[in-house]
């Protein structure tokens, strides 16, 4: 599988109703239901974390958005052997996107 890298992602971290933060990658493209992003608590063991493209009646569909998780976790970034800590991704950063049809 051949990945495809976006040219830009920008970090939005979110408070939700505990004291726990929670990241958010933020793509200038929409990415497919299909594409995501490999992100872990370990840089060395990562999953493949789907974008939120897909229809559901609980909440509208974000093909640009990728809910990441604590902002400890590692994302993969565009060269696909770096990784950066969510927190630390900046608008500009390439981090790679995954998708699980490519062949």
């Amino acid at each position: 599988h051949c990945p495809r890298k976006l040219q830009t992602a920008c970090n939005t971290l979110r408070q939700e109703h505990s004291p726990r933060r929670s990241g958010c990658i933020d793509l200038v493209q929409s990415l497919k239901p299909t594409e995501g992003c490999w992100l872990g608590s370990s840089a060395k063991i990562m999953a493949l974390v789907l974008s939120e493209a897909a229809q559901s009646s609980f909440v509208p569909s974000r093909p640009f958005r990728i809910n990441a998780g604590p902002v400890h976790s590692y994302v993969l970034m565009g060269d696909g052997v770096s990784t950066k800590y969510l927190s630390e991704l900046r608008a500009g950063d390439e981090v790679l996107v995954f998708d699980v049809e490519m062949e």
